[in-house]
């Protein structure tokens, strides 16, 4: 026994194609008015993109300094006053020593000398070493500075990519909408008539799309009646589904009288079309065959 043939027609009634019709006029005239604004805002946009400049001369100023003070481009040596803070210094420190040996009449003595340069040399580390700590503070407050110029940097890049992106995007978006619109009025009022008898039945049990899976395990189905053949030899059954076995094979099983293949046989015949096992059951993908 072969499958009966069957046909499937589709489109809009003859009540509702005037009110498609003029809808449809409305919609695209509207999108055509509009298509003016929607040229000049993106002109507008692009004009801006390619004005715009993300590289601020403030923000790679801040980073040129941030990077010489990491870099130690001021500590010790780069200090131009260090030096003459040593030096006035020295002369205070010398001032001081000599004072004190001269009051004792020790000048020019041994002890003098040594006091005097262990004096000398005390005030001209803690000089250096204040410098030292002052310019790692900077070093500190200059990688917060370098993150800052890096995110203001990132952020203009930012401001100029969205800017791009919507100046090229608004056509397509126009366009899309237009698209959606008429295909809502369209795909929405539809009607379907379809006359068979096995074949449509089969499509139906295999979910009337390519990739519809199903369970076809001859151990999940009982009251099995053959009620016809495919011309690949398949043969074609009408069944029940037991107690589904397990959730994972439940979504598989319709509820109702159900018309199928079995999947001993499709693993025979036509192996292509088998789907995965799922927990131990075969299904088999009805949109193959």
């Amino acid at each position: 026994m072969g499958l009966s043939s069957s046909k499937t027609t589709s489109g809009p009634s003859k009540q509702a194609l005037p009110y498609l019709t003029s809808a449809s006029g409305a919609v695209q005239g509207a999108y055509d008015a509009n298509k003016g604004n929607v040229a000049d805002i993106t002109g507008a946009l692009k004009s801006t993109f390619d004005n715009y400049n993300p590289v601020n001369p403030n923000v790679t100023a801040a980073g040129n300094y941030a990077q010489d003070v990491l870099g130690g481009k001021y500590l010790d040596a780069g200090n131009p006053y260090l030096q003459g803070m040593i030096d006035t210094t020295a002369g205070d420190v010398s001032d001081r020593v000599n004072a004190l040996f001269s009051r004792s009449g020790q000048t020019g003595s041994s002890r003098q000398i040594g006091e005097l340069g262990k004096q000398l040399s005390a005030a001209e580390n803690n000089l250096r070493y204040q410098d030292y700590s002052s310019e790692r503070d900077r070093m500190t407050a200059a990688g917060n500075l370098a993150l800052g110029a890096n995110s203001g940097l990132n952020s203009n890049i930012q401001t100029q990519a969205g800017l791009g992106a919507t100046a090229a995007g608004l056509p397509m978006n126009d366009a899309l909408a237009l698209a959606q619109a008429l295909g809502g009025l369209w795909g929405n009022s539809t009607t379907t008539k379809t006359s068979g008898g096995l074949g449509q039945m089969l499509l139906q049990a295999g979910g009337a799309a390519a990739g519809a899976f199903a369970a076809s395990d001859p151990a999940l189905k009982r009251n099995i009646k053959r009620v016809g053949q495919r011309p690949d030899g398949l043969g074609i059954y009408a069944f029940d589904y037991i107690d589904a076995p397990n959730e994972q094979i439940a979504v598989f099983m319709p509820q109702g009288r159900q018309v199928g293949v079995m999947a001993d046989e499709v693993a025979a015949l036509r192996p292509d079309a088998l789907g995965p096992v799922i927990d131990g059951y075969q299904t088999v993908n009805y949109g193959a065959l």
